[in-house]
């Protein structure tokens, strides 16, 4: 079930009493610090104002930009730090709404799908910590019922490469075989362990015996990669939100666009 959360009320340019201003920011009037919770969070969300002591803020400029609106977003909506990576986390949410192939990927895949395509870089950890923001707030979700198939491997120079094999019957046909024998030595890793210990437990190092095994007899690992679906985007902030990663994801795709005609008109130029 979705949960309702309330629209942020954003400012306009007008003066807020000190009483009003605070309840925007759910802030006490009597806090010590009232003052530079105000500014600082006027700063963050991209505000400019004019802090009139013990009376309230004038609001002289709001968020025009979509970047700017954007971080306003994150900040307030999302409860997101404001030194995120704008343009990284309007890529993210872009392409797991939109492109398949990204939303059926592993992390650290999507993570080289973001640099290669768009020049940005932007660790796997920040997306998977975005990505539990916005599951935390009912808008992203995982479908399990139609898993994409993975396997990871190392090449002769200890290289480590990801591949779909979703479409490859050969590979598929080798991770029902995987499967099974992940089963088997679950289950021999769990017998062994009962029988020493006298124990009906499950063996605590189980599942790292079972890897090792599986990975001596196949050199690689197999996975499934669950893909993300956005849940309808159930109120005006979140529709905005999409909108506004849209819109910067597109001026950033002309933006290497035109910077891959310039780098071939100059290299052109000199040969």
């Amino acid at each position: 079930m979705l949960k309702l959360k309330m629209l942020i009320q954003k400012l306009e340019k007008r003066f807020y009493p000190r009483m009003e201003i605070a309840e925007i920011m759910e802030l006490s009037t009597r806090d010590k610090n009232f003052a530079d919770k105000v500014k600082t969070r006027l700063k963050n969300w991209g505000y400019k104002y004019i802090y009139i002591k013990r009376r309230g803020v004038e609001i002289t400029g709001i968020p025009s930009t979509a970047e700017e609106k954007v971080q306003e977003l994150l900040i307030r909506k999302l409860n997101l730090d404001s030194q995120t990576n704008l343009k990284a986390f309007a890529i993210m949410m872009y392409l797991l709404a939109s492109d398949y192939e990204f939303a059926t990927s592993p992390w650290l895949t999507r993570e080289n799908i973001i640099w290669k395509e768009y020049g940005i870089e932007i660790s796997e950890s920040a997306m998977r910590n975005w990505a539990k923001k916005l599951a935390k707030e009912d808008i992203l979700t995982k479908i399990t019922d139609s898993p994409e198939i993975w396997r990871s491997y190392r090449d002769e120079f200890d290289m480590k490469h990801q591949e779909r094999v979703s479409d490859d019957e050969e590979k598929l046909d080798e991770y029902e075989k995987y499967k099974a024998k992940k089963s088997q030595y679950l289950k021999e890793a769990d017998k062994a362990y009962q029988e020493e210990n006298d124990t009906l437990l499950p063996s605590p190092t189980r599942w790292k015996e079972t890897y090792s095994k599986l990975w001596h007899e196949f050199n690689c690992c197999y996975y499934s990669v669950k893909p993300f679906v956005f849940n309808a985007f159930y109120d005006d902030d979140y529709r905005e939100l999409f909108e506004l990663t849209e819109e910067i994801v597109q001026n950033l795709i002309i933006e290497v666009a035109d910077k891959k005609e310039t780098a071939a008109a100059a290299e052109k130029f000199v040969f």
